[in-house]
């Protein structure tokens, strides 16, 4: 996380991840879980190119909402039991994992997890064994994604993409240049952002496809400053930003703005990054990251941070973890709501246990469950705030630019980018 640099990088396909002393789940064991618990799998990359997604930014959001599920009286009177399962490094990787973690649990309750590189390829799996499923993947691929059990709780690249232009056009930011990782997530963020940002007025003068994790990019750096771009839209891991901003401090003094996607809009990145160019506060100056709103003050993410810090006392959250937060949350309340834990039934409520904006929100899942026991209606405002689905399983795009505090502690926001915006920009 945030104050702990890169976490350990586990290795095995299947590790059981039962919450034990945080969540009271009892002890681990190899195999399905027994009767007495309901098991969702955390599907997320534990090797390979996106090895630290799972760790920092996926398996602490799913381990507090284990905490705070289970400390309510868990999911229809049985405890939440977590299990993890490695995406591995490529789609071949993900497709022969998802097919080992079902037939491994075969009581399989739900999954949460997956990244942009595999969605698809896991998702097409999922949805013949009928797991319902919450994501973040981000990419254009689940835009039209047509699916009953497969959900995205998180803004999708495509809105991303277009809120980055809004912002450098407002700028006056004209002529841009795309410096994106090569993988296939990343460069999922160039045909909206190019589409939005050339449609309305601006040119894009350079696009370099970089390689992750090279000893030096001087020579795609030095064409791109040849282009004499107004602003750089931006996208790699953090090891691949550190080489990349020490070299542009060299070549250009780091002269030009740099805008990064919601992937750079986290604390393991802004660490390691700004470390190469002389700490937080240097930083930025030339970099800001557009990402999705969290409720930094609502009641939602309020009752997130506070089981974080019971859990995670030395660190601090991101967007990600907290949105990892709310999937299982959405889930256990739509379990509640259909008084089932069978996929195939409660997958229906899913879109219930957030929609309906006219009825009175609850902000934490004890709440929830409270309200369904009760009869009455609610809709869950977590730590994203309001959020509806919309026939394809998405939630809209409502984004913020933001930077990090010059002491690491966190972030803070400081231009917001509301829905009318985006849209006026498609």
């Amino acid at each position: 996380m945030y104050t702990q640099g890169k976490r350990r990088r586990l290795s095995a396909v299947l590790v059981l991840s039962t919450v034990t002393a945080l969540a009271g789940c009892g002890s681990s064991g190899n195999g399905s879980a027994g009767p007495s618990t309901v098991v969702i799998d955390e599907l997320v990359p534990l090797t390979g190119p996106s090895a630290d997604i799972g760790p920092q930014d996926d398996v602490p959001g799913f381990t507090v909402a284990a905490s705070v599920i289970n400390a309510a009286g868990g999911i229809l009177g049985k405890q939440l039991q977590l299990v993890q399962t490695d995406l591995g490094a490529d789609p071949a990787d993900s497709v022969t994992n998802t097919r080992q973690m079902l037939a491994t649990h075969s009581g399989l309750n739900g999954v949460v997890g997956l990244t942009s590189d595999t969605v698809i390829v896991t998702a097409n799996i999922l949805e013949t064994a009928h797991i319902a499923t919450i994501t973040q993947a981000g990419t254009l691929q689940l835009d039209h994604y047509k699916s009953k059990y497969v959900y995205r709780l998180f803004p999708p690249d495509s809105t991303n993409s277009v809120a980055m232009a809004a912002v450098a056009l407002k700028k006056g930011y004209m002529r841009a240049a795309l410096l994106i990782g090569q993988n296939s997530g990343s460069q999922s963020v160039i045909p909206p952002l190019q589409s939005s940002y050339t449609k309305h007025g601006g040119q894009i003068v350079d696009n370099e496809v970089l390689p992750l994790d090279q000893s030096s990019y001087q020579v795609e750096l030095a064409k791109m400053i040849a282009a004499k771009p107004d602003v750089i839209f931006y996208e790699t891991d953090e090891q691949t930003a550190a080489t990349i901003f020490s070299e542009l401090k060299t070549l250009n003094n780091l002269s030009i703005p740099i805008i990064g996607t919601s992937a750079t809009g986290t604390g393991p990145f802004w660490q390691t990054a700004s470390a190469a160019v002389g700490g937080y506060a240097q930083m930025a100056k030339f970099f800001v990251d557009v990402n999705a709103p969290s409720q930094y003050t609502g009641a939602g993410y309020q009752t997130f941070a506070a089981a974080y810090k019971k859990i995670y006392p030395s660190d601090t959250s991101n967007v990600y973890v907290a949105a990892n937060y709310d999937a299982v949350i959405v889930m256990a309340l739509a379990m509640n709501m259909a008084k089932s834990t069978d996929p195939s039934v409660y997958v229906n409520d899913i879109p219930k246990v957030v929609d309906d904006h006219s009825a009175t929100p609850v902000t934490n899942y004890a709440d929830g469950v409270a309200a369904i026991k009760a009869g009455k209606s609610f809709y869950y405002n977590g730590t994203l705030g309001p959020v509806s689905f919309d026939q394809y399983h998405s939630i809209a795009g409502e984004y913020v630019v933001e930077q990090s505090l010059p002491d690491g502690s966190g972030f803070h926001t400081i231009q917001d980018v509301p829905n009318d915006v985006v849209a006026a920009y498609l």
